[in-house]
Parts: C-alpha cells; structure tokens; sequence
C-alpha cells in the first residue's frame, strides 16, 4: 500500500563529482513523490547513478528499516537513453 509522508533522497553516487546535487521529497497520499533539487538553480536530476533513501521519522523514530534509509540498498540510473529510467518508478519495501 501507499506510504503517505515519507522523504525520498536521490544522493548521487560519490563518483559523480561535486556537480551532482541531492534531490528529495515527501511521498503524498497514493506514495508518489516529486523531487526537489538542494539547489534551485539546477533543476532536473542530472543523468547518473543515484541512492535512493527512503524515511519516515514519527515521534522521533525511524520507521523504515535502515536497509532503505543509513544502509540503503535501493539505487536507480537517471538516463535519456533508457526508456524505464524516465517514467516513474516504484519502491516495495518489506518490513522484514
């Protein structure tokens, strides 16, 4: 099901160098998120390979295990020449 109120960070890969920025934002009602740039000046997702972190702190725990968020093991390849990497994508995390 959906997860409402959820952050998502793209953090690129350190590789990428220091022009690659992170991009996160706040899963809605139906678990989508539009993501935001740290800097406005440079909107968009730069073509890369990215971790995905997914979190959601209540009542000043976390709630996700730490395989999706300080250990994450979600990644994803932003790219124009592959057709699944600009269409949304889905996340299913497991409790266990």
């Amino acid at each position: 099901r959906p997860l409402e109120g959820a952050t998502v960070t793209f953090e690129p890969e350190p590789f990428l160098g220091d022009s690659y920025h992170s991009h996160k934002g706040t899963t809605d009602s139906s678990g989508m998120v539009t993501v935001d740039p740290e800097l406005k000046d440079f909107p968009g997702i730069y073509v890369g390979l990215y971790r995905v972190k997914i979190s959601k702190i209540v009542a000043g725990k976390e709630t996700i295990p730490a395989r999706y968020n300080e250990k994450t093991t979600l990644g994803r390849e932003v790219a124009t020449d592959i057709k699944d990497a600009r269409e949304n994508i889905m996340f299913r995390l497991k409790s266990r």
